[in-house]
């Protein structure tokens, strides 16, 4: 009997803690900060103000210093599968305007 009571009080405050945990986690703001407002181009040389240009609120930036690194932007749009993604068109479209 005891030990029934001891396996189920385990139970018990380990899904306490999980609880706890889930309830007491940070946000992602608070952990990853706020992107400060600037201006920048598209790879049409059109100015766009970051983050409000952005086409969605959460937006992967994959961003090169040299244009000769294309080539590995295009590894990492094609290997996370990005073309599938309808807001990756939306991005498209709104660079080339």
């Amino acid at each position: 009997m005891t030990t029934t009571w001891t396996g189920a009080l385990a139970w018990l405050l380990a899904v306490s803690a999980a609880l706890a945990l889930a309830v007491a986690t940070p946000n992602d703001s608070s952990v990853m900060g706020q992107l400060p407002s600037f201006m920048a181009r598209t790879l049409n040389q059109q100015a766009m103000m970051v983050p409000a240009g952005l086409p969605a609120e959460r937006t992967l930036a994959l961003i090169t210093f040299r244009s000769s690194q294309r080539a590995h932007i295009d590894g990492w749009i094609q290997g996370l599968n990005l073309h599938a993604d309808p807001l990756d068109r939306l991005a498209a479209h709104a660079g080339s305007q």
